[in-house]
């Protein structure tokens, strides 16, 4: 029964290595993008955050293709962002929109992810949920560990493909059923 507990927390973390890839970055994201100010994608992270949540309670514990849901948003979000970076699309209200929709499916994960955790922990409620900030930490830290070293090797277009890579490795394992 606690076979969702590890994917689950793996997934977590591939998720915000997935966007941390880049975001870590966001002066050289926004001036690559022609984006007026670090400060407007800051805040279309916060938004993105407090639409996000909200979106992932509607659909937690509603289908068990929640996780994938939430990760085929995030490969999206990637994606468009890797053509923002290496395409040379220098759009401000792209790369805004990218990031507002990047935070929003990132943090749609949280209640998905915790929906999961805590139906499969039992009487370890605590400890997973403490493990679960811990795999928030680790995907922070991953994205912008990895996407400094895709940044070094290719530039903004060697980070977004981390993230690229790091959500489409979230969605084949929020693919794979697991028993509940």
């Amino acid at each position: 029964a606690r076979a969702p507990i590890p994917a689950t927390l793996l997934q977590v973390l591939l998720a915000f290595a997935s966007v941390f890839a880049t975001q870590a970055f966001l002066g050289p994201v926004a001036a690559a993008t022609s984006t007026t100010s670090p400060a407007l994608l800051q805040a279309m992270i916060a938004a993105g955050a407090l639409a996000g949540v909200p979106a992932g309670a509607a659909i937690a514990g509603r289908t068990r293709a929640a996780p994938a849901v939430v990760a085929a948003a995030l490969l999206a979000a990637a994606l468009w962002q890797w053509g923002l970076l290496a395409g040379g699309l220098a759009s401000p209200s792209l790369q805004a929109g990218q990031t507002l929709f990047a935070s929003a499916a990132l943090f749609a994960l949280s209640p998905v992810a915790q929906e999961r955790l805590v139906a499969a922990a039992g009487h370890s409620r605590r400890l997973v949920l403490a493990a679960n900030f811990v795999a928030v930490s680790l995907g922070q830290a991953a994205g912008t560990g990895f996407g400094g070293i895709g940044l070094g090797e290719a530039g903004l277009a060697g980070a977004a493909a981390i993230g690229v890579l790091a959500a489409a490795s979230m969605l084949l394992l929020a693919s794979v059923p697991f028993r509940s």
